[in-house]
């Protein structure tokens, strides 16, 4: 994520003293910026119902996840949404075109990667000139300073790469790229590929049949805007193509945009198709409540602060010897929320070498050491720690762990003290010996 992000977190904290909810703020906003802009678009060609639609297609999908994530990708997903709305109606007023060119640019400032995404706009204007014959050369200005921020922050992007982007955890492939849609739709493989298939095909048949139209009612779905929706659907391809050419990392998330290439690109086959919005906004109406309950229901049962309690505890009755966490993200979450006579015990054990052996990646180890450059982190190197430390607690299991299986290796006594499922993940406690 960019400085400009940050700022935009600092300065949220202005409306809430509650670091909690401040360091949410921005992505609630972005959530509700998508939902408008998923409405304000489809509104422009199609009935209330169709926006409607659209928002509920968004709604139920995992992207509302994000809307109480302290990171940047709903504010990126929701300042393209209203971009895109703006850009589709630029000439009905001036005011369309700024409004345009500022949610771009503040989109490319909130992600390096969201640079990618002033692709689908161009394409789609291109698309525009060849079709109207005329260019407007405000919006390829607009496209231009918008990516005024992605080169203000390339040294930086260059500088991270080079320290992660060698072992970095997550490298870009194709099967990442389909893996986004993967998460979009909960289908497994052999359903994903062919309606991803499907769903090219019909975006390809649905510009066709916009171009040939030349009737220029405004009920009718325009080709350059069918056009931006396509891209905008492929938008995890575009990013995987790129990310493999820089040599840099992809995961899933950073293709969220495509939410709108589909929510939107959905109402807009029904309208090319003729088929009826009524029946499809009924069952996601009926589909979203169902949602929301099975996921507050998920929440109720699931407790992130038991699984500190429950460490506390298991390591209650010897508090003369340290708490090692095995996974460097768990580390972190448990300096921010373990129990406070906890936090003192905790401790991460790096090695950027061991960590590349096992998990294939340093990515971890990296990032708490430099964490700790800055912040009150007790981060011990793999050879001092083994010098220092012949018994201890082991909090295994989680992303990354290399610890847990280094230890077997080398002899150590693991003795379980409990075992738990916290998020779909094993976590184990073991009290080591030598």
């Amino acid at each position: 994520m960019t400085p400009a992000y940050y700022m935009v977190v600092r300065l949220a904290r202005v409306f809430s003293s509650d670091a909690q909810l401040a360091l949410r703020l921005p992505s609630i906003a972005g959530y509700l910026l998508t939902l408008l802009g998923a409405y304000w678009f489809a509104r422009k060609r199609l009935p209330a119902i169709a926006g409607l639609t659209a928002v509920l297609l968004v709604a139920v999908s995992p992207f509302r996840g994000y809307a109480v994530e302290a990171r940047s990708y709903a504010l990126l997903t929701g300042l393209l949404a209203i971009a895109a709305a703006a850009w589709q109606r630029i000439g009905e007023r001036r005011l369309f075109t700024l409004l345009y060119g500022v949610f771009l640019t503040l989109a490319v400032s909130c992600h390096y990667y969201a640079v990618v995404a002033i692709g689908p706009f161009g394409i789609a204007e291109l698309a525009r000139v060849l079709k109207t014959r005329r260019i407007r050369w405000s919006v390829w200005a607009a496209n231009l300073v918008a990516v005024a921020p992605f080169l203000a922050g390339l040294p930086l992007l260059l500088h991270l790469g080079a320290a992660y982007g060698k072992n970095f955890w997550s490298k870009p492939g194709w099967r990442a790229a389909v893996s986004t849609y993967r998460m979009y739709f909960g289908l497994e493989w052999e359903f994903l590929l062919p309606l991803i298939l499907f769903l090219g095909w019909l975006a390809v048949d649905a510009v066709t049949r916009a171009w040939r139209n030349s009737s220029g009612s405004d009920e009718r779905p325009r080709a350059h805007e069918l056009v931006l929706l396509a891209g905008l659907l492929f938008y995890p391809a575009l990013l995987v193509v790129l990310t493999k050419i820089m040599g840099a990392g992809y995961t899933e998330r950073y293709g969220w945009p495509a939410i709108l290439g589909f929510a939107l690109g959905a109402v807009y086959l029904l309208r090319v198709y003729k088929l009826p919005f009524v029946h499809l906004a009924v069952t996601l109406l009926i589909a979203f409540p169902l949602l929301q309950i099975r996921a507050a229901a998920k929440a109720a049962w699931r407790r992130e602060d038991a699984r500190w309690t429950r460490l506390q505890h298991a390591s209650h009755d010897e508090p003369g010897i340290p708490v090692v966490i095995g996974s460097g993200k768990t580390f972190l979450e448990a300096v921010q929320y373990a129990p406070a006579d906890l936090r003192d015990r905790l401790m991460q054990v790096v090695d950027v070498d061991t960590a590349i052996r096992l998990t294939g990646t340093d990515s971890q180890d990296r990032t708490s050491g430099l964490l700790a450059r800055y912040v009150p982190l007790h981060i011990k190197d793999l050879t001092h720690f083994e010098g220092a430390y012949g018994k201890f607690f082991l909090y295994s299991g989680g992303s990354l762990d290399w610890l847990t299986g280094y230890l077997t290796q080398k002899g150590y006594q693991l003795r379980l003290l409990s075992s738990e499922l916290s998020d779909e993940q094993i976590y184990q406690i073991y009290l080591v010996n030598r």
